[in-house]
């Protein structure tokens, strides 16, 4: 159970840390002040952020509501999804052109929780 708690806290920290860049309005301001100009391909990449923000959090809800242990098909399902190859979670990076230059510290720590929750799968007892 330590484990799927880990597991669960980590999935929840990274949603955290893609929640100041899904509303259009903030990520605009944080990355052009009071400018508005809005770089191609700002509402398809909200989208995107959006997708993986809700993904993460419908993800942990799950495993933290079930009452049984995570079992080997569910680690693999969230190791393909949060921790694959191309089109995976691990695929993806905040673009610092829309989000600004926060979104490249962001990035290093979401980068350190997808290690984190690699090795909370793959190596449980760690």
């Amino acid at each position: 159970m330590e484990a799927k708690k880990k597991m669960v806290s980590e999935i929840r920290y990274m949603a955290k840390l893609l929640e100041p860049y899904i509303d259009i309005d903030i990520v605009l301001n944080n990355a052009n002040g009071i400018s508005k100009h809005v770089p191609i391909g700002t509402a398809e990449y909200i989208a995107v952020v959006r997708a993986w923000w809700s993904s993460l959090l419908a993800m942990a809800e799950l495993i933290d509501g079930q009452k049984e242990i995570v079992t080997g098909a569910q680690k693999d399902y969230i190791l393909r999804e949060l921790c694959g190859a191309m089109g995976s979670f691990s695929d993806f990076q905040l673009d610092a052109n829309i989000s600004g230059t926060k979104a490249s510290k962001t990035n290093q720590k979401l980068n350190k929780a997808r290690k984190k929750l690699y090795d909370i799968l793959v190596f449980p007892s760690n």
